[in-house]
């Protein structure tokens, strides 16, 4: 009936009955979230280069009826409303992750929570998001936590234990030696026991991800002998580079140089899910959305126990394996 009218004349179409009028005025046009394949099938559908599906000025007008009017509204911000939704998909992602069936069960023992990455990238930050108490959380100056400091807290009838880190390459008066000794302390964290979640936070710079970002990554990833998959964070991004961060292109380019350099009987630690992208913060902290954002990406990774071999030993491999292979 609609397509009739909309390639008729205004004189030639009798006006529509008030049943079919209400009919297409109330027509549930909410757009759920997507699930994984709604998210691809959207991603390769829209893009900035689609031309819009009608074009009124072009063609025959559509009849001069409250529902001719309503059509040429909806049809007018067509494409204007498929970019915003283009745009709000990897949002939606990190709102719908869906949480390991780990945590779905109505008890789970404590799962420990260790996040890794060099100084200033807002390690504290994200674990005081958590409802973690860490004094140093935010400051002009990087490379405060000095010590690895525990905190628990609970979430309905998860309990999360939540490890402050150091940052592994810290440019402190120890020089070199802080580099060893974080490293012995991250490797002391996870021989605690019990089931570990371990997500990396780095800091882009223009958008390029540092080589002591990926030195550390593949220093602790390598260790492992048994463990999760670890995931990103991303930290400090700026607006206009969100979209960007979370899109596809970038995830893979990332996920890929990090597999190029890490073992390749380790590869089986590493998420190939998209990274966490959070926005620059100030004193105050997150905001409400991305301190439950973090949360449901912490959720979506399964905790498993820890086995590692000596870090120190294995950062001296890495700087080799990574000279010759002329990463840096």
């Amino acid at each position: 009936m609609y397509d009739t009218i909309a390639r008729s004349g205004g004189d030639q179409v009798p006006p529509p009955s008030e049943e079919e009028i209400e009919e297409y005025i109330t027509m549930d046009l909410t757009i759920t979230p997507p699930t994984t394949t709604a998210t691809t099938a959207i991603n390769s559908a829209v893009t900035t280069s689609a031309a819009p599906v009608h074009d009124y000025e072009v063609t025959k007008p559509l009849p001069n009826t409250p529902m001719g009017a309503l059509q040429r509204e909806m049809s007018g911000n067509l494409l204007e409303k498929a970019l915003q939704v283009n745009k709000a998909v990897h949002e939606v992602n990190d709102w719908a992750r869906p949480s390991s069936d780990f945590f779905k069960f109505t008890t789970t023992p404590m799962v420990n929570l260790a996040i890794v990455g060099n100084p200033g990238v807002g390690k504290s930050s994200i674990l005081n998001a958590l409802g973690g108490n860490f004094d140093h959380g935010y400051s002009a100056v990087s490379g405060l936590t000095t010590s690895v400091s525990k905190q628990q807290v609970t979430f309905s009838h998860i309990q999360l234990q939540l490890y402050d880190i150091p940052g592994i390459d810290d440019c402190s008066p120890d020089g070199n030696d802080s580099i060893v000794k974080h490293l012995q302390m991250v490797q002391d964290s996870l021989n605690e026991g019990g089931p570990f979640i371990i997500l990396f936070v780095l800091k882009p710079t223009n958008g390029r991800i540092k080589p002591s970002d990926y030195m550390v990554m593949k220093t602790v990833i390598d260790s492992l002998r048994e463990g999760p998959q670890v995931g990103i964070i991303l930290t400090h991004a700026i607006p206009r580079d969100i979209h960007h961060y979370r899109s596809q292109h970038y995830a893979k380019m990332m996920l890929d140089k990090l597999e190029k350099i890490i073992e390749p009987r380790c590869k089986r630690f590493v998420s190939r899910g998209p990274p966490l992208v959070l926005t620059d913060h100030d004193a105050n902290g997150f905001s409400e959305e991305e301190k439950q954002m973090i949360l449901n990406f912490i959720l979506s990774f399964d905790p498993k126990r820890v086995e590692s071999r000596n870090m120190v030993e294995q950062i001296v491999r890495s700087f080799f394996a990574m000279a010759n292979s002329g990463f840096a």
